[in-house]
């Protein structure tokens, strides 16, 4: 996944959330716990997303976002003794084709 993929995929599922009519637009959104799995050979160089973008100016700096996330790096664990029960299985089996999609599409939305 590239540096875009972590808000990519929180905006999506903040507006799948919304379109499932299970928060309404006028409400608060729920607590998040915001996860990146990674399965790179390279080390993930950022454990928050201020970091993985370029320094703004000091007038502009007060409005960029920086939020941490839970960094969970594939080549780290072995899956296979997470078991089939666990959610980091699952995601790392999903296609990661699906992914980059539905985050390219958004973006021309």
């Amino acid at each position: 996944m590239d540096g875009a993929a972590p808000s990519c995929l929180y905006r999506s599922a903040l507006q799948d959330l919304i379109n499932s009519r299970e928060v309404k637009a006028s409400e608060r959104l729920p607590p998040i716990f915001p996860v990146v799995p990674y399965n790179s050979k390279a080390p993930w160089r950022a454990l928050d997303l201020a970091e993985l973008i370029e320094p703004a100016p000091a007038n502009l700096s007060g409005y960029q976002p920086k939020q941490r996330y839970w960094l969970f790096e594939e080549r780290a664990v072995d899956i296979q003794e997470l078991g089939d029960d666990n959610a980091m299985t699952h995601i790392f089996a999903s296609n990661r084709t699906t992914i980059r999609q539905n985050c390219a599409k958004q973006s021309q939305d």
